[in-house]
């Protein structure tokens, strides 16, 4: 709703990073004087990916359904999986299966079917789409990796802070760049930014855009990127039917429909399986624990 009355990308995210610095960093403030200064300056690479896939993200709504763009989420474990297998140590990586492999056919054909299904799909759309999608992939990826090894001290309020105080700079380096600043001076502009309903819209974005950033850093500290990728399918079902209902998304093809089904089925089974597998290697490793423990003290040495 904030792209298509404002159509300032750009600007929006920078609203939105701004409402985030404020309402985080005032109650937080104690430990962003005590967070450890070389972890914060690794942590300095983060805001870059973060306001990048942000921005993408507000330009893809110029351009694409709300229920396509989700759809063309869906194929973000097939990126996400392969990457974190190669960058992840062993024992933190998503792991493999036949079920996983044929979930994601399962969302690949859906998002064929669904492109084919409505018909006129948007090039430069699906340009903004996958670049948003590679740079998520790449945001929660080197997330991941600091939290879980380089930046351990770092509190989740704390890279909440640093992500938005920090990534506005390059969102509102494009703002300019791309005339939006200048823009807000029009008197249909100004109207649509002194809109009550408009502010309170950005506002809400804004907050909600905490919660999912900050809850975003406590499931990466003990989840897979993957896996993290995967609770976001619960929200995508929701998502197609305001979608549908708010925003006149096309799904009157009965081949968009099978595509829908086959896209958001694939992520339930991705998701399914990936959990599945994540038990198996729990309880494998109490089996180990367990086996380990029953041994005699010479037997627990020599091993």
């Amino acid at each position: 709703m904030l792209v298509s009355k404002l159509q300032a990308p750009a600007l929006i995210s920078v609203g939105q990073m701004w409402i985030a610095v404020v309402l985080v960093a005032i109650p937080s403030y104690k430990e962003l004087l005590d967070a450890p200064k070389r972890q914060l300056m690794i942590w300095l690479v983060v805001p870059l990916f973060f306001a990048a896939m942000l921005c993408t993200s507000c330009y893809t709504y110029q351009y694409m359904s709300l229920s396509f763009y989700t759809v063309i989420r869906n194929l973000t474990p097939l990126v996400v999986l392969p990457v974190e297998r190669a960058l992840m140590p062993a024992d933190k990586c998503p792991k493999l299966s036949h079920m996983v492999l044929i979930s994601m056919l399962l969302m690949l054909a859906g998002t064929v079917m669904y492109g084919e299904g409505i018909g006129h799909v948007s090039t430069i759309g699906c340009i903004f789409a996958f670049t948003n999608m590679i740079l998520a992939v790449s945001d929660r990826l080197i997330q991941r990796r600091l939290l879980t090894s380089e930046c351990t001290g770092l509190a989740s309020s704390v890279c909440t802070v640093m992500n938005n105080a920090f990534g506005s700079i390059p969102a509102l380096l494009l703002a300019g760049a791309t005339h939006q600043i200048s823009d807000m001076t029009s008197p249909e502009h100004r109207a649509s930014w002194t809109d009550p309903c408009v502010l309170t819209l950005l506002a809400l974005s804004g907050a909600i855009g905490i919660g999912i950033c900050y809850l975003g850093f406590e499931c990466q500290r003990v989840i897979t990127a993957t896996s993290f990728f995967v609770l976001q399918n619960f929200s995508k079902v929701v998502v197609i039917v305001c979608g549908v209902a708010f925003f006149g998304d096309p799904i009157k093809s009965p081949l968009a429909v099978a595509g829908l089904v086959l896209s958001v089925g694939g992520s339930f089974c991705y998701g399914k399986a990936q959990m599945s597998l994540q038990e198996q290697a729990a309880k494998e490793q109490r089996l180990s624990k367990g086996r380990l423990s029953l041994e005699p003290p010479a037997a627990q040495k020599a091993v």
